[in-house]
Formats: C-alpha cells, sequence, structure tokens
C-alpha cells in the first residue's frame, strides 16, 4: 500500500459516472440512439393503451355501486335454445314479487324518447327504469336528481332523465367524440 492513497467513491458519484459515460457513448451513436428511444416510447405507449382498454373492460368495467353483486335473471322457455332476458310488465312484477333472495329487483328497456326541446323534435335513445332503479345501481344524478318514488304515482306524466350526451347538447356544451 505503501504511498498510493486509495480512493473511495460513494455510490452517488458511481451513479453520476455511469450516466456520463452511458450519455458519451449515446451521443457518438445517434441513429441508435433515435431507434431506442422510438423503441421505449412506441412500448410505453402500446402498454398504457393495453392496460387502459384491460382496466376500463375487465377490471372495472361498470361504474355501479357493488358491481360483482349484480345478477340478470333470465327467463327460460321450454322448447326454445338458451334463455331470453326481456321479460313482460308481468313477468317482472311476478318475479320481483316472489324474490326472496335478491335484495331488490329492478329492469330497463332501452327505447327512444322523443324530445319536444326547442326548435325541431329530435329522437333520444333512453331508458325505462323501475323505481328502485339509481338506488340499486348507485348510480347519482349529475345534475338534477334521480327518479324518486313519488314520481312513479299513477296520473303522473312519464318523466325522463336524459344521459350525459343528451343534456350536454341540449345546454350547448360541446360533446367531445
Amino acid at each position: 500500500m505503501g504511498g498510493d492513497t486509495m480512493r473511495s467513491f460513494s455510490w452517488g458519484e458511481h451513479f453520476v459516472q455511469d450516466i456520463r459515460f452511458g450519455a458519451r457513448r449515446l451521443s457518438k451513436t445517434t441513429g441508435f440512439t433515435a431507434m431506442a428511444a422510438l423503441s421505449l416510447a412506441l412500448g410505453i405507449g402500446a402498454s398504457t393503451a393495453i392496460y387502459s382498454v384491460v382496466n376500463a373492460v375487465i377490471l372495472n368495467p361498470f361504474p355501479y355501486k357493488d358491481v360483482d353483486t349484480l345478477m340478470s335473471v333470465r327467463v327460460w322457455e321450454a322448447g326454445r335454445q338458451g334463455g331470453r332476458t326481456g321479460y313482460t310488465p308481468g313477468q317482472f312484477l311476478e318475479i320481483a314479487e316472489r324474490n326472496s333472495i335478491f335484495e331488490a329487483v329492478i329492469a330497463s328497456t332501452i327505447s327512444d324518447v322523443l324530445w319536444l326541446g326547442q326548435g325541431e323534435p329530435q329522437r333520444l335513445r333512453g331508458n325505462h327504469v323501475t323505481r328502485d332503479t339509481f338506488a340499486v345501481m348507485g348510480v347519482p344524478a349529475l345534475l338534477g336528481r334521480v327518479l324518486v318514488p313519488s314520481d312513479f304515482s299513477s296520473g303522473l306524466p312519464p318523466l325522463c332523465i336524459p344521459a350525459q350526451p343528451n343534456w350536454r347538447i341540449r345546454s350547448g356544451d360541446p360533446v367531445a367524440g
């Protein structure tokens, strides 16, 4: 050992030296550096896009309360392949009346609603729902209020709660996509 002095580096100094060395090497091979950066960017972008789809479709498919406890009931008919999910009002009422295993039973049908606002009437896509639909699904109203049991009293006119793209169109706000 004699007169030689041994210099010790901390991990931080080694890291800085490694970064400088890497930067010098990459600056000498600009084509390789550009291809490596492009490959990394494409890989990160593709991974982000794939994760977004998997998250939206598989991991978090619906924005409903307790989505893993929701069930869809099918009606089976003799001599018919598979089941059907469409019911008559009488069948739905019988299912709801005989229910002893579910917290609540709701129904929804997709149909068109005629918008009689300003200007020409417009056809909007909508759903007819039963009285507890918003409570069961745990979906709040973004504006205004959701339907309440008194809205379903006989003799009252039907109510419409527009979906977000529809009320945004009516309010004059721009709609994306």
